[in-house]
């Protein structure tokens, strides 16, 4: 593959002011030391049996997900298996405010299902950037 087609050429302003850190986008230059991009990691840790109490939410937590990545700001997110105790949500595009807001508003989280989270931003620098 080219490798102008494996990541970003649209620079967007960093998370962190001056770094030169940018976002990832959709198109061009590839991810490295000399280029990285800023992204916001939110883990979730879940209750004992999350499968069995997640039914009724289940259904607003994917909605709510799922908006952000029709926006573009959510990369990944899903649970993590064997065992299905956390999950992991790659973020772009977003300050951690409003990470906290989409994390404040999350059915599993108004409900009990996530006992603990973490956002922490994650300076990528290897990648397709095509994700």
């Amino acid at each position: 593959r080219d490798s102008s087609t494996l990541y970003p050429k649209n620079q967007v302003p960093a998370l962190r002011g001056g770094s030169g850190v940018r976002e990832l986008s959709s198109a061009g230059t590839p991810l490295s030391p000399e280029n990285p991009a800023a992204l916001l990691v939110l883990t979730y840790t879940y209750v004992p049996d999350i499968l069995e109490k997640r039914g009724p939410h289940r259904a607003g937590h994917i909605a709510g997900a799922k908006a952000l990545t029709d926006s573009g700001n959510c990369i990944l997110a899903g649970a993590l298996a064997n065992p299905v105790d956390g999950a992991i949500f790659i973020f772009k595009g977003l300050t951690k405010a409003q990470v906290e807001d989409f994390v404040k508003n999350d059915p599993y989280v108004v409900n009990g299902l996530v006992p603990k989270w973490e956002i922490r931003e994650w300076t990528a620098v290897v990648g397709t950037g095509t994700l």
